[in-house]
């Protein structure tokens, strides 16, 4: 057979160049077989240990819907046995994206005038200020004067010390309040915006200019998505009157997040307005014990039906220079959809249901962690609407229960013989020890004698 014949067989006149079958080909539909596994499922978590640290990690992931392009906020609850208590139990953190004041080494100065504090975004990597080239060939750092919306900003902007976000870092400070705030653009062209609002910033209680950490308040890229985070104070409403808490009440902050929007219904563009909270399509709220806990969901939901619960072990922290104390605890992660179509908007769609262990240990066991709550199950919701009750309908997933290694701590007081204690190093002493620079390097060494 010539190549001529060969190229005209029906093989090859349905292959293209790239050995592709053409577009206008016939494909005979093909049935696939269902995939096992069964139809009950829990909550998709991972599970990982850190071979490093030895720290064990485990996620919940939040069920939240999709939105165009995938412009979803990165929110998820996880559990790392080194972390500390959070307003979701011991261990359990909802990391929200920030820019903070390093505490690692010392407190934080608060002189930003004289740069006495380091800058790190989301905990990971160090900012240090940008240093221009000027025109005597000599480097000082970028502080230029901007206005925007008719008020005066004064920008700096930061890079990181090992660079690898490759973003742009402005801080704007406004030159009348002296109010802060963060913004970046990454290579992507995405725009975030910390500490926009009062909310958004952890500041000092007496000196709302002391900001310790800017959260992240809203996200835009540039195809017209945003989404927007809100938060709320601690306004100290439920404070049991003890006379531990005295002292603290309107001296002491803390900021929780309280719900997201996303999935907005027109485009967003920089320098539109920001949409108002109607104008999305997903809404994500977090329930402090506001909100109506009854097994018959109302229509309501989303609305706040008494004062936020005080949790049984508040704690306190004092890394920023002033006490940020947490007294909430989150009991409902709900996700709703607003759509015109659907019988109410906002319409509870899922939830992921928090359930926590309030047993203290406050009897004197030994071999247990006094003093503070666990979360001991999580479980999926769904939500269905039902106008004859007019309530919800809920089934859910099987639940995720979680159980916790007490330390067995050894109590008991044991002296030291002297056999114990042979060979084992002593302090400096003036009598066995001197302190001279034996070979003149400049600087004095331990000289000691041994028999």
């Amino acid at each position: 057979m010539d190549e001529q014949s060969q190229n005209k067989t029906p093989s090859n006149f349905l292959k293209t160049d790239r050995g592709k079958t053409k577009s206008t080909a016939v494909e005979i539909p093909s049935i696939s077989l269902p995939k096992g596994g069964g139809a009950i499922k829990g909550i998709e978590e991972k599970f990982q240990v850190s071979a490093v640290t030895g720290t064990l990690s485990f996620s919940i992931p939040i069920p939240l819907s999709p939105s165009r392009n995938d412009f979803v906020p990165a929110i998820g609850l996880g559990y790392n046995s080194g972390s500390g208590n959070s307003p979701f139990g011991l261990g359990w953190q909802l990391p929200i994206p920030s820019i903070a004041r390093k505490t690692e080494k010392l407190l934080p100065q608060y002189r930003d005038e004289d740069d006495s504090d380091t800058f790190t975004i989301s905990g990971t990597e160090d900012l240090v200020p940008l240093l221009e080239k000027q025109s005597d060939r000599t480097y000082a750092r970028y502080n230029k004067p901007k206005t925007e919306n008719g008020i005066d900003f004064l920008v700096k902007r930061y890079i990181p010390r090992i660079e690898g976000l490759f973003a742009r870092i402005e801080k704007w400070t406004n030159t009348v309040t002296g109010e802060t705030h963060w913004r970046t653009i990454t290579k992507d062209n995405v725009h975030s915006y910390y500490g926009e609002t009062s909310e958004s910033r952890i500041s000092d209680p007496h000196n709302s200019n002391r900001v310790f950490e800017w959260l992240l308040c809203k996200t835009h890229d540039d195809k017209g998505n945003i989404f927007i985070n809100y938060f709320k104070k601690e306004d100290f409403v439920g404070i049991e009157n003890k006379l531990n808490e005295k002292n603290k009440i309107n001296n002491c902050t803390q900021t929780y997040l309280k719900k997201v929007v996303y999935g907005n219904k027109k485009a967003y563009y920089l320098g539109d307005a920001i949409p108002a909270e109607n104008d999305f399509m997903f809404k994500i709220l977090f329930d402090y014990g506001e909100h109506d806990n009854s097994v018959n969901i109302p229509k309501n939901i989303d609305s706040e039906v008494r004062p936020w619960t005080c949790r049984k072990d508040p704690f306190s922290s004092f890394r920023s220079g002033f006490e940020i104390r947490t007294y909430r605890r989150c009991e409902r992660i709900m996700v709703f959809h607003c759509f015109d179509e659907l019988p109410h908007s906002p319409y509870l769609t899922k939830s992921l249901q928090l359930f926590y262990d309030d047993n203290l240990n406050l009897t004197g066991n030994k071999n247990s962690i006094e003093g503070f709550s666990f979360l001991e199950k999580a479980r999926q919701n769904g939500h269905l609407w039902d106008a004859l009750t007019n309530t919800y309908k809920t089934k859910y997933l099987p639940e995720t229960e979680i159980r916790y290694q007490q330390h067995e701590w050894n109590t008991v007081i044991k002296s030291v013989t002297p056999e114990n204690l042979a060979h084992a190093p002593v302090g400096l002493s003036d009598k066995s020890y001197l302190w001279i620079d034996l070979f003149s390097e400049g600087i004095a060494g331990i000289l000691t004698e041994k028999a």
